[in-house]
């Protein structure tokens, strides 16, 4: 059974939890495409990797363009540039890749696929958010409506729209729900406590966190470990999360699921103006061993205020559910039928 896996390239979210997924699949013989970061750490586990991957744009480069000082700016040069760029790379798929060569093709917020007319193969899309929402700018709140229209219309072509967020309490329209995915393979991973944990996802818009978060914790005198790109690239970096006492950390899903697996305490400073970051990040507001306050808003007296709080405290995190295993015979029962 040959399966196309297409990952969103976009932080290191979405590639470690889809090869986390792919993990429940052992009946699929599966090939990657992805870029940027995301590629690299496939390069490290050693599987099939579609040539497509290494012809298209990382649009984490342009991503990356959106943000300022750890703030969403909407800025037109910007958006136009990220839009051109993923019109080029579904151009270089549609070019390069015959989806009829595979039996199913799985999409986690892969946007290339959303805007082609047709797949011609049995397909899947994986997300983690429902719609765009706007957050501050006038200009979003009046063309998010037609954004989201056509994202709807364009995730109609897949068989199956499955919704993995953090918050089970969306409307779905049309999505299946079975519960979060985790990541990087986390079976076997243990927790033994020491030092603090600086997360910033896998892309430099968070580089501020760093800043801000290194000095205080310096004078504290606790030892901590940086996560992220390049130069903090890691390759497992699940088990820095297990063995440490306090993880200061974006709003990023993966992350926060790593937290609450391991009920670690933590500092969430999500991204300004980033809507999904927001939403993740309230699912942790008000509970014992957390704080939340925006990447722009919080300083170094705050943090330090923070990390005393919290060190004192049990953690209390949300409730989140592995669903791999159910998603995998999900998509299974699509491929064979029942």
């Amino acid at each position: 059974m040959r399966i196309l896996f297409a990952s969103s390239e976009v932080g290191l979210g979405h590639i470690t939890r889809d090869i986390h997924l792919a993990q429940h699949m052992p009946w699929a013989n599966v090939s990657w495409i992805t870029s940027g970061l995301a590629l690299r750490y496939l390069e490290e586990k050693n599987v099939d990797i579609h040539p497509v991957s290494y012809m298209r744009q990382d649009l984490n480069r342009y991503f990356e363009k959106l943000f300022e000082n750890g703030v969403f700016k909407a800025r037109y040069s910007a958006l136009k540039s990220l839009a051109k760029a993923g019109r080029l790379n579904a151009n270089t798929l549609l070019e390069n890749v015959d989806l009829l060569d595979y039996d199913l093709l799985i999409a986690d917020e892969f946007w290339d696929l959303v805007v082609c007319e047709n797949i011609h193969c049995k397909s899947v899309f994986i997300t983690d958010f429902i719609k765009f929402k706007s957050v501050s700018s006038l200009i979003q709140k009046l063309i998010l409506p037609f954004v989201n229209r056509s994202l709807s219309k364009g995730l109609e072509k897949f068989d199956i729209r499955l919704y993995v967020g953090l918050d089970p309490n969306v409307k779905m329209n049309g999505f299946e729900y079975y519960g979060q995915l985790f990541t990087h393979g986390s079976a076997g991973v243990e927790g033994v406590g020491g030092g603090a944990v600086i997360s910033i996802g896998g892309t430099s818009v968070g580089s501020l966190l760093v800043d801000k978060a290194a000095e205080v914790l310096k004078s504290l005198q606790i030892e901590y470990s940086v996560l992220g790109p390049p130069p903090y690239y890691k390759s497992d970096p699940l088990s820095y999360i297990a063995s440490s006492d306090l993880v200061i950390t974006l709003g990023g899903y993966s992350t926060l699921i790593e937290v609450a697996r391991f009920k670690k305490r933590a500092i969430i400073t999500p991204l300004g103006g980033d809507f999904e970051q927001y939403d993740n990040a309230k699912l942790f507001e008000g509970r014992s061993g957390y704080r939340v306050a925006p990447l722009h808003q919080i300083n170094e007296k705050m943090l330090r205020g923070y990390i005393r709080e919290v060190l004192e405290e049990n953690p209390d995190p949300p409730r989140f559910i592995d669903s791999s295993e159910l998603i995998a015979a999900r998509i299974k029962e699509l491929v064979f039928g029942d």
